[in-house]
C-alpha cells in the first residue's frame, strides 16, 4: 500500500481563500470561520460571492458562474 502523501503545513500569515461552492452560509458562520482562521495566524480572503444566494434555487450559494469564478480565483 502506498504511503499517504501529506502537503507541507501552511506558514504563519499564509493566505487562504474562503468560498461557498455549494450551499449558502449564514454571515455569522462565515465570521466564526474567519475568526478561527485568524486564530491560526492565517490570512483569510473572502471570495466576492460567498454571501450570494441563487435567485431561483435557494439551496445554492449564488449563480453557477459566480461560484465557479470564486473557485477559480481561489
Amino acid at each position: 500500500m502506498k504511503e499517504l502523501l501529506r502537503p507541507a503545513r501552511l506558514a504563519p500569515g499564509a493566505r487562504v481563500a474562503v468560498v461557498a461552492p455549494s450551499g449558502p452560509v449564514p454571515e455569522e458562520r462565515i465570521q466564526a470561520g474567519l475568526d478561527v482562521l485568524r486564530g491560526w495566524d492565517l490570512d483569510p480572503v473572502v471570495a466576492p460571492h460567498v454571501l450570494d444566494r441563487h435567485e431561483e434555487f435557494a439551496y445554492l450559494a449564488g449563480a453557477d458562474a459566480d461560484r465557479a469564478a470564486d473557485l477559480q480565483r481561489a
